[in-house]
């Protein structure tokens, strides 16, 4: 699946959004609260399999869901519409009847919210949160067709049974989104254990030298506290050493080949990419995700909000004839995000012109 072009409506702060160009590796910038992360969201929502397990996924990072609770009793009206109406672009104050969509040409997810139960025959519905007026359900679509209808205060609450009547796409490409402000480390250990003694394994091991060039080899092993944390052998030393002690931007750059590596054919999303990241690693760093990218055949979103990032993306895209890069302004007019695509030329040209192009 390659997204050539995406449309979001309605999705959180985004009235309508249209993005014109999206290259196999596309860097996103933009000021603070803009929508940059909700952009990676809106995307992961659309490639998704089963867009009901991400969205709730989402919505428990973001809205403050909490994943053990099991019955409706555990939740108030006010948490069940704050959660639903926060999908929403302007928060509305009633969510019955809103809908959003992601689209890209090929591919289409919508989400509503719709009057009455799921079933009503369905007796493992809960029962609404106190001060819940009226039964409601969130529908979700892919390209017109119905993949599930769920009870909406179940889906707000997550219970054990969310995924029942749901039907996840099977040709669904592999899809992955990282935040690298915080490295997840459990699951960034059991993907590459994936990798090991593959070819994409020697791969995360040349990103791992555009910062340190003396690292001969990398394993998962459990730390004092017991959780698998990575530690590397440098040609210097006869012992391992933690990755971490090499300095915390080395965990975003594994994070960020394991990533590339674990998608062959997919789509990767990283957000804030530039965290922990000295300037200087980051031309190197570019050419390595748009040589892995196009080897791979991996489409790659990212955002940012470091010039120093912008400068390295575009040295690497234009020293690259074949990179495929394009770099995506997002800007506040009014109560509306705007989109503005800068090929790597006009990218050139707009740096040399000394334009402001983070929005």
């Amino acid at each position: 699946m390659r997204l050539d072009q995406l449309t979001v409506e309605g999705f959180r702060c985004f009235k309508r959004l249209h993005l014109q160009r999206l290259g196999r590796v596309t860097l996103v910038t933009g000021q603070n609260s803009v929508g940059k992360s909700y952009l990676l969201e809106a995307i992961e929502l659309l490639v998704a399999g089963d867009p009901f397990e991400v969205l709730y996924r989402q919505m428990s990072l973001r809205d403050g869901l909490r994943a053990e609770q099991t019955d409706a009793a555990a939740a108030t009206a006010v948490d069940a519409h704050i959660a639903l109406a926060g999908l929403f672009w302007d928060w509305p104050e009633e969510v019955v009847g809103r809908s959003l969509t992601v689209s890209a040409p090929s591919r289409q997810v919508r989400v509503s919210v719709v009057p009455g139960p799921s079933s009503p025959n369905d007796s493992q519905s809960p029962n609404p949160p106190e001060g819940w007026e009226a039964a409601s359900s969130v529908d979700i679509s892919r390209n017109g067709e119905m993949l599930g209808r769920l009870d909406a205060a179940r889906f707000v609450l997550g219970l054990p049974s969310l995924r029942r009547g749901t039907r996840p796409d099977p040709a669904t490409v592999p899809l992955l989104r990282w935040s690298l402000g915080a490295v997840e480390y459990a699951r960034l250990a059991r993907l590459y254990d994936e990798l090991v003694l593959l070819p994409t394994e020697r791969q995360v091991l040349e990103a791992l030298r555009l910062v340190h060039a003396g690292i001969t080899g990398i394993a998962f092993r459990e730390s004092p506290r017991g959780a698998r944390r990575p530690f590397v052998k440098l040609s210097s030393l006869s012992r391992v050493v933690p990755l971490n002690s090499l300095g915390e931007g080395l965990s975003r750059l594994l994070a960020i080949a394991v990533g590339l590596a674990s998608v062959p054919g997919g789509v990767l999303l990283l957000d804030e990419v530039e965290t922990g990241l000295h300037y200087s690693v980051q031309p190197a760093l570019w050419r390595m995700v748009f040589e892995t990218a196009r080897e791979l055949n991996v489409q790659v979103v990212a955002t940012t909000h470091s010039l120093d990032c912008i400068r390295g993306f575009q040295a690497a895209a234009l020293a690259d004839p074949q990179a495929e890069g394009a770099l995506v302004r997002l800007q506040r007019r009014g109560e509306a995000v705007e989109a503005t695509a800068f090929s790597e030329t006009e990218l050139r040209d707009a740096m040399a012109a000394d334009l402001e192009v983070r929005g």
